[in-house]
């Protein structure tokens, strides 16, 4: 296993914050400091060798996503306190951006030892020639994927000698880190490992006996059938199954139209435009939200099932994804460092809100609800396959298992998902724990842990997202929650 040396004083991530607000709001100009201060150039040296801070780089690949995020993280509620220190900061805007290039530069020369643990030349080949595929597919991709491959072309040259593919095999305490950083919960100093797989498992137990028992009251199965054999039944069902990719498209379509007049015009949510549908054929992932856009993966409709319709389209569009974002950007009051500075919304409080948001539709059936829970039940297979991947270095067959064994995905989507989950250590967690503090939050502010849907509850969603996308670390201060008391299954 490889580990980190956690014990040494070095400098983390959120001591590059402090060093740089001190040059943003302090008197000097920020590049006369830098690039002439022995002092920050001797920080950025030690920066650069430290574990934690190298690993992940290596692993996320965008160094000014961790900056920001950890900016936005350190500022806590002074921002909101404080608008000089908000308009100081996106002055500075031009300056932030150019911190990546720099400390670029001095890490060339140690990219070659150290990332091989994590990747192999074989993964970023075969992303690019997807990108190059697709790449004139989508006008709203082109501009995205054009100054992507560069950076892929960086990292092909720098692995061509390397041949071993293997899976991650990190320490815990990285692992946790990695966690922290895309949650934006204070994971490290609290939560063990152990914590997290305890809370995965008796999570995916209580959504199996509610999937069980919906199954037992509809007759589908008898007795105690195995989850994999009632997933195998629900797949057999015509009537839970597209006609045509027409059929399955028009549903889609349909479903995002009753929830957008539903949020936008009965419920009063004040956003402008009206999220687009746009088949997308590929074999990476079924849905994605991107610029006012749902982009659907139209290709596997044969494998889809039309219990999950519903709540893709609530996570992608409104009340999640296109609803949360859209706030965040057109509020005009709205000083969110998030939406000016942190570009990638893969972060827990957008993917928490996003799941939480899937059992926010009204007049749902069982067949819609048994759809939610088996969404729920992906997402929560996706820790515990996350955690043997990185942390015990399983095989992509027994990962593959346990997919398979447990959520609709099919053979393809599995594969696309395992190589998901390679990339991106500790991005798992963001749904899970994200719904868990929106869970957390709804009991705390109304004392009860259900019906999500209610005019109360609608007031306490629209107080929650016309505050902008916020951290779950600075959330779960403001409404004075415990850490410990996330992982309590509700």
């Amino acid at each position: 296993m490889l580990q980190l040396e956690i014990d040494k004083k070095l400098i983390s991530p959120i001591d590059t914050i402090k060093i740089l607000l001190d040059i943003f709001i302090g008197d000097k100009e920020y590049l006369t400091l830098f690039n002439n201060s022995n002092e920050i150039n001797l920080y950025l040296k030690r920066l650069i060798t430290n574990d934690y801070f190298l690993y992940y780089i290596a692993l996320q690949q965008n160094y000014r996503e961790n900056i920001i995020l950890q900016l936005y993280i350190l500022l806590s509620n002074k921002y909101i306190e404080d608008n000089d220190i908000v308009k100081k900061i996106k002055e500075n805007q031009i300056y932030i951006n150019e911190i990546p290039k720099l400390i670029d530069i001095q890490l060339e020369f140690i990219w070659k030892s150290k990332f091989r643990y994590f990747y192999d030349q074989n993964s970023f080949i075969e992303w690019k020639k997807w990108l190059i595929k697709e790449k004139d597919s989508i006008e709203l991709l082109k501009e995205c994927i054009s100054k992507t491959i560069p950076i892929i072309d960086k990292y092909i040259d720098l692995y061509k000698n390397i041949k071993k593919q293997r899976l991650c095999k990190i320490d815990s305490n990285y692992y946790l880190y990695c966690s922290e950083i895309n949650t934006t919960l204070p994971i490290c100093k609290i939560i063990k490992l152990d914590v997290l797989l305890d809370f995965a498992y008796k999570e995916q137990q209580k959504l199996e006996t509610m999937i069980r028992n919906i199954c037992k009251k509809k007759k589908f199965i008898l007795g105690d059938s195995s989850l994999k054999h009632m997933i195998r039944y629900l797949k057999n069902q015509p009537k839970y199954k597209f006609s045509s990719k027409e059929n399955f498209l028009s549903e889609y379509q349909k479903e995002l139209d009753i929830l957008n007049d539903l949020y936008k015009n009965k419920l009063g949510f004040k956003f402008d435009k009206k999220c687009n549908l746009i088949n997308y054929e590929n074999d990476y992932f079924h849905g994605i939200y991107f610029e006012d856009t749902f982009f659907i993966n139209g290709s596997e409709w044969m494998n889809e099932l039309n219990i999950t319709t519903k709540d893709l389209v609530a996570h992608e569009t409104a009340p999640g994804h296109h609803l949360q974002i859209s706030l965040d950007k057109n509020n005009s009051n709205n000083d969110n460092l998030n939406i000016y500075y942190f570009p990638v919304f893969g972060n827990g409080s957008c993917e928490g809100w996003a799941l939480f948001s899937e059992k926010l539709i009204p007049n749902i059936t069982e067949d819609d609800l048994l759809g939610i829970l088996f969404a729920n039940m992906h997402r929560t297979i996706r820790i515990i396959a996350d955690i043997m991947i990185h942390y015990y270095g399983k095989s992509t067959n027994s990962v593959y298992k346990l997919y398979k064994s447990n959520t609709l995905m099919s053979n393809k989507q599995i594969e696309s998902e395992i190589k998901r989950l390679k990339l991106m250590p500790g991005q798992a967690l963001c749904y899970k724990l994200g719904d868990q503090v929106f869970r957390k939050i709804f009991i705390h502010k109304l004392s009860k842990k259900e019906p999500l849907f209610t005019c109360q509850s609608i007031e306490l969603y629209k107080n929650l997202l016309y505050n902008g996308i916020i951290p779950l670390e600075i959330l779960i201060n403001k409404y004075g929650l415990d850490m410990n008391e996330l992982f309590n299954i509700i």
